[in-house]
C-alpha cells in the first residue's frame, strides 16, 4: 500500500494538512489529530474505494488505527500482487468423475462452486481451465453435462499436459499477465505441491468439494480486483484475433493499417479517472513511475494549473479496446516533467506509447521533456523507453 496515499486519504478524512500528517512519527497517536470512531470509519470506507480492497471485519478495530504505524502494519495484508485470473482443473474440480473414462456427476458441492467462479468471472476475473484430460474429452464433458460454466466462459485451455507448472507459466504468458496473478485451483495435492514448488507466486487453493470454504476463499483471494463493466473474456477473444493478424505483418505501422487501427490522445476528461486510476493499479510491465493513483488524487491534480493527464484510447476492426494508456505531465519552469507513464500490456509494443509520447511532446510546447521512471522487477523491460526516444530520465 503506497504510504503517501494513505496519508492522503487520512489527512482529507482528519481535515488536517497533509504536510502535517506527513510528518507525524509512525507511534504518534491519531486521536490527538482527531481520529475518533466515526472518523475511523470514515478512514476505512476512503481505502476501500481508493484501492478496491474490502477490509476484513477482523481489522475493523479502532486499535488497528490508532498510529500511522498501526494502520501500515495491519494494511500490509492486503498488498498481495493483483490476482487477475483463476485456472482450474477439470476432473474432481468442476465435477465428479473422470472426463471419458467414468460417468460424471454435479453435485451440490461442483453447482455452488461453480456459481462461486460464474461470479468471480462477472467481476472481471479471467477463468482459464489446465487439465491433463485430454481436450476431447473435456469438450464433451462440458457437452454433456447441465452446468453454471460453459466452455466459452474460458479465455485460456490447455488439456493434455504433464507439467502444470509449466502450463500455468504458458497461460500467464498469453494472457500478458505476470504468473502472482494467477490463482490456480485442483483436487490433486501432487499438482498443487508441483506448482508450490515451481511457481510459489501463484497462488494454490485445495478444491475437490471436501473443503466447504473453498468458494469463500477464492472471493478473499480476488478480493482486490475492482467491479469493471469490462468483459475480459471478450477482450482476450478479440486480442487473439489481433495476434494471429499480427504474424502475417512485418511492421507495427503494417499491422496497425490491417486491423484499421483508430487512436484518440488528448486530454483527459472528468469521466476518464476512475478507468485512468483503474489502469495506473492494474498496470506493471509498462509503468515506467511504477505510479499508482485514486481517482481523489487525478482530481486533484486536474485542477491544478502546472499539470496536464492525457489519455489513449483505441479502436481496431476486432471492437473498442477503450482506455489503454495514460500520462501524467507537470511544467516545473523551462522543463516539462512525464511524472506517470503507463500503457496497458495487451497493446504494448503496436506503436500506442510512441503516440502518447508524441502528445506528450505537443504538450511540452517545444520546453525540455524528462521523465520519470522507478525500475521494478516488472517494468525493467522499458528501462530504456526515454533513452531511446530522446527524452531525459530522471
Amino acid at each position: 500500500m503506497n504510504r503517501e496515499n494513505l496519508l492522503r486519504l487520512l489527512a482529507e478524512t482528519l481535515e488536517r494538512p497533509y504536510e502535517e500528517i506527513a510528518a507525524l512519527p509512525d507511534g504518534a497517536s491519531l486521536a490527538d489529530m482527531g481520529l475518533d470512531s466515526i472518523r475511523f470509519i470514515q478512514f476505512v470506507v476512503r481505502l476501500e474505494e481508493a484501492e478496491g480492497i474490502e477490509v476484513l471485519d477482523s481489522d475493523l478495530l479502532l486499535s488497528n488505527f490508532e498510529t500511522v504505524g498501526s494502520i501500515l502494519q495491519t494494511m500490509r495484508k492486503y498488498e498481495k500482487p493483483l490476482k487477475k485470473a483463476l485456472v482450474l482443473d477439470c476432473d474432481g474440480v468442476l465435477w465428479r468423475g473422470a472426463a471419458g473414462e467414468e460417468p460424471l456427476a454435479i453435485d451440490e458441492s461442483c453447482a455452488a462452486f461453480q456459481n462461486t467462479v460464474r461470479r468471480l468471472s462477472h467481476r472481471g476475473v479471467l477463468l482459464c481451465l489446465c487439465s491433463r484430460n485430454t481436450a476431447e474429452n473435456i469438450a464433451e464433458a462440458f457437452s454433456a453435462l447441465d452446468m453454471p460454466l460453459k466452455r466459452e466462459d474460458f479465455a485460456a485451455v490447455r488439456t493434455g499436459v504433464t507439467d502444470k507448472a509449466a502450463a500455468l507459466a504458458d497461460i500467464a504468458a498469453e494472457l500478458h499477465i505476470f504468473p502472482d496473478s494467477l490463482v490456480f485451483a485442483d483436487d490433486s495435492e501432487y499438482e498443487l505441491g508441483l506448482v508450490r514448488a515451481l511457481l510459489p507466486e501463484v497462488e494454490t487453493v485445495k478444491a475437490d468439494g471436501s473443503a466447504p470454504d473453498c468458494g469463500e476463499e477464492l472471493e478473499l483471494l480476488f478480493r482486490a480486483l475492482p467491479p469493471t463493466e469490462l468483459d475480459r473474456v471478450r477482450l482476450h477473444r478479440e486480442q487473439k484475433e489481433r495476434e494471429k493478424a499480427r504474424l502475417s505483418c512485418k511492421t507495427p505501422e503494417e499491422y496497425n493499417r490491417s486491423l484499421e487501427t483508430v487512436v484518440r490522445c488528448g486530454a483527459a476528461g472528468e469521466g476518464e479517472l476512475p478507468r485512468i486510476a483503474e489502469l495506473s493499479r492494474r498496470t506493471n510491465r509498462c509503468n515506467l513511475s511504477d505510479r499508482r493513483y485514486t481517482e481523489e488524487e487525478l482530481r486533484r491534480l486536474l485542477r491544478e494549473p502546472d499539470v496536464r493527464i492525457l489519455s489513449l484510447s483505441a479502436a481496431d476492426r476486432y471492437g473498442d479496446m477503450g482506455l489503454v494508456g495514460a500520462a501524467v505531465l507537470r511544467e516545473e519552469g523551462e522543463a516539462v516533467t512525464i511524472e506517470s507513464f503507463f500503457l496497458s500490456c495487451r497493446v504494448f509494443g503496436r506503436g500506442f506509447e510512441q503516440s502518447l509520447l508524441e502528445r506528450a511532446r505537443e504538450a511540452a510546447g517545444g520546453k525540455i521533456l524528462r521523465g520519470v521512471f522507478r525500475e521494478t522487477p516488472k517494468n525493467r523491460g522499458c528501462a530504456a523507453f526515454y533513452e531511446e526516444n530522446g527524452v531525459e530520465r530522471i
